[in-house]
């Protein structure tokens, strides 16, 4: 007898360009069968009239719109918090949030990484959490996980 998998939450922060794309990418999925499991609970954005448009543009249900990111960061059903939306200070808090309340967070932000990354790292460590960041390292090449998992009995010096 198989074992049911677990559906995962995600929250998005974020809908522009990417994150937008990040939605249609995870509909295309779903549509195909190919991960039904993966369900987006929220969406952050910065006005209710960006929602609507969003909302009309994709065929999703508003409710899942919020302007407040402690809708997605204190939401113990979310798994998941995939930042899409940019920016540094403000990013960090919300994030750091994120982790306090034990959501696995995926980031493309480089700048937030660059400037604010060891504080986010140590507090999910902390937490027992992961970061996944590779979109942010080589334009999304998967060079991150190579250099883990496919090098990591390597020496690589320079």
């Amino acid at each position: 007898m198989e074992k049911a998998s677990k559906t995962i939450q995600i929250g998005i922060l974020g809908c522009g360009t990417v994150g937008t794309g990040l939605v249609k990418l995870l509909q295309d999925y779903q549509a195909d069968n190919r991960n039904p499991k993966v369900i987006i609970s929220q969406i952050l954005v910065k006005n209710q009239s960006r929602a609507q448009e969003i909302s009309d543009k994709l065929g999703l249900d508003i409710k899942i719109f919020t302007t407040n990111s402690e809708h997605i960061t204190r939401n113990p059903a979310i798994d998941i918090v995939v930042e899409v939306m940019g920016g540094v200070k403000d990013t960090k808090l919300i994030l750091l949030d994120a982790i306090e309340h034990n959501k696995y967070i995926v980031t493309a932000n480089k700048d937030l990484l660059a400037l604010e990354g060891e504080d986010l790292f140590e507090a999910a460590k902390h937490k027992g959490l992961t970061i996944f960041y590779e979109a942010a390292v080589a334009g999304g090449i998967p060079i991150i996980s190579t250099l883990k998992q496919s090098l990591q009995g390597n020496r690589i010096e320079k």
